[in-house]
């Protein structure tokens, strides 16, 4: 049975929209890493803005026979309208099974509200409000939710926990110890284990699971996020009574301050302007990557140069607008290497426990793919990046934007690297999409 991922960067212009469909026969496991597109383009202004991509949406609902487009594993990077307007636009009309996002404090959740109404995006705000307070509500009962946080343990809200699934290894069966999660395709199984999620896939002679594809949610907001902004803020939230709570039915921003002074509201948009950057930081990336069934036998064999051939074809980490600048508190890169290692270092275990196999010495960790962060922003550039020996180095951006997104010096550094450069904008033909085998 042929097994193949399809991974495409799709051109929502000043926006985040990246998806992977894997492949068995008809059977169709889709995953998506944000959802957004450029600011101020609704369902309507889509159609004549982009058809092509207009179309897309179109085919993913209509092609199901419940009329509704089904997600089986979605990542939220973070809140900004650009990476989240289309699950606002499209609400109802389609079905995830699983969602991964960070931990917002309430103080957070009413920056991100005070946001969308200082800057009067074109959003339905209702919804955006339920989005960010009340998420199972918006995603529905049937939706899990894994909340992703450094700062403590991350959160599991689904209390229905299997934890049983037998795989296959090129040495026979055994059994994994992990949480089994829903899709809406039984054939793949999907697995919670250990901060990672593993998709399983049955081996078409024995019926039992093998792993196949892998994915590693990863941030840093306790680095990012200053303890002296949320007092300041919390503060002022007090003073001018900006909650969710009483944020839900506003209108205009003007309304809720009648009663304060116009020095508060002038305090309250310095106060934005000073920490709306760190809603950027409030942020989690995902790595992607294969876990071929001829695993064992690479490393049993200890030659790992197919192997390292696939991985560094098939893998990619998307970082959403995560600002990758080393500090004395972190190396994001380091961080981020170190966890793909550890992540690869247990799976190992599956296929023989008895060798302790030395994979930050013998892997050669290139990332076939890297969404450089946040539109190509000055800010979140560093040299750090290329310790991750990536090949493709994808950069989403709308034309002409104010931002002067991608930053010249990354462009600069990206070529000097040899770094091949996919530019993803508002054309849907300048859209990057890859199709690969990961099991024949």
């Amino acid at each position: 049975m042929k097994i193949s991922l399809e991974r495409v960067f799709h051109p929502v212009g000043q926006g985040a929209f990246y998806s992977e469909q894997i492949y068995s026969g008809r059977n169709v496991f889709e995953m998506v890493f944000d959802c957004g597109n450029e600011r101020g383009h609704n369902k309507k202004k889509l159609k004549e803005y982009s058809p092509e991509l207009f179309n897309y949406f179109e085919n993913r609902i209509n092609n199901n026979k419940d009329k509704v487009w089904k997600i089986d594993l979605l990542f939220i990077s973070h809140f900004h309208a650009d990476h989240i307007s289309f699950l606002i636009t499209y609400k109802g009309q389609y079905q995830v099974k699983n969602l991964i996002i960070p931990v917002l404090s309430e103080e957070q959740k009413s920056l991100l509200l005070i946001d969308v109404l200082l800057k009067k995006i074109d959003i339905d705000f209702q919804a955006y409000h339920q989005f960010l307070t009340d998420t199972q509500k918006f995603f529905g009962e049937n939706c899990h939710i894994i909340k992703i946080n450094t700062d403590e343990s991350n959160t599991d809200e689904d209390k229905n926990k299997n934890k049983d699934l037998v795989i296959v290894t090129n040495e026979g069966k055994v059994e994994s110890r992990g949480e089994l999660l829903k899709t809406f395709n039984p054939i793949f199984k999907l697995q919670y284990n250990d901060n990672k999620l593993i998709i399983y896939h049955p081996d078409p002679q024995s019926h039992y699971y093998f792993p196949i594809w892998l994915y590693i949610p990863y941030d840093f907001i306790k680095y990012f996020c200053r303890s002296d902004y949320k007092e300041k803020l919390s503060d002022l939230l007090d003073k001018t009574k900006f909650t969710p709570q009483c944020l839900k039915d506003v209108k205009d921003i003007t309304e809720i301050l009648k009663d304060n002074t116009k020095n508060s509201l002038s305090c309250l948009k310095a106060l934005y302007e000073e920490i709306n950057r760190d809603l950027n930081k409030i942020c989690l990336g995902v790595f992607s990557g294969p876990i071929p069934f001829h695993l064992y036998s690479y490393l049993r064999n200890l030659d790992l140069k197919k192997y390292n051939k696939i991985f560094k074809k098939q893998s990619c980490l998307y970082t959403g607008d995560i600002p990758f600048k080393a500090t004395k508190e972190i190396n994001c890169v380091e961080e981020v290497r170190k966890l793909i290692i550890k992540s690869y270092a247990s799976l190992s275990k599956l296929y023989f426990e008895s060798e302790d196999y030395d994979f930050e010495n013998n892997f050669d960790w290139h990332i076939g793919t890297l969404q450089i962060p946040h539109h190509g922003s000055g800010r979140n550039y560093s040299d750090d990046f290329f310790k991750l020996k990536f090949i493709n180095a994808v950069i989403c951006f709308g034309l002409n934007n104010k931002y002067s997104h991608p930053n010249g010096e990354l462009l600069l550094k990206l070529l000097e690297k040899n770094k091949i450069i996919r530019d993803v904008s508002n054309n849907y033909t300048k859209k990057y999409a890859r199709r690969f085998k990961i099991y024949y």
